[in-house]
């Protein structure tokens, strides 16, 4: 798979995302401020704005990597997904160059560990 990114305003080609699931349901009253979210999600509300940003990314020609494809065969990596309600906003994670990756450190205790999720998704 070739990687690259010459600048961040320039055509969008392929990107990776990750369809959020039952980890949504971790954000509640208590977590709110753990994974800097407003409060508790409506789940219906976020998977239909998601699919049309989806759809949109499709119609325009880009090449849509879902998470869960590519870690497909890794069920640790599934698994933890399931409990990381942030793990939808991937760009935070990581950030791609024309020679590799630059995996981030996330500083909110929610999103600690995020970016083993990714490292293990650009090892494929």
């Amino acid at each position: 798979m070739k990687f690259g990114v010459r600048n961040a305003y320039g055509t969008l080609r392929r990107v990776i995302m990750h369809r959020p699931g039952r980890e949504l349901d971790a954000v509640t009253p208590t977590t709110v401020e753990e994974f800097n979210f407003d409060g508790p999600v409506n789940r219906t509300a976020f998977l239909a704005d998601y699919d049309a940003m989806l759809s949109l990314f499709r119609s325009h020609g880009v090449e849509v990597l879902l998470l869960e494809d590519i870690l497909k065969h890794d069920a640790d990596a599934l698994s933890f997904i399931e409990h990381r309600p942030n793990v939808t906003y991937t760009r935070d994670l990581a950030r791609v160059f024309g020679h590799g990756a630059v995996l981030m450190g996330p500083y909110l205790k929610g999103r600690w560990w995020d970016q083993w999720v990714m490292g293990r998704a650009f090892q494929r």
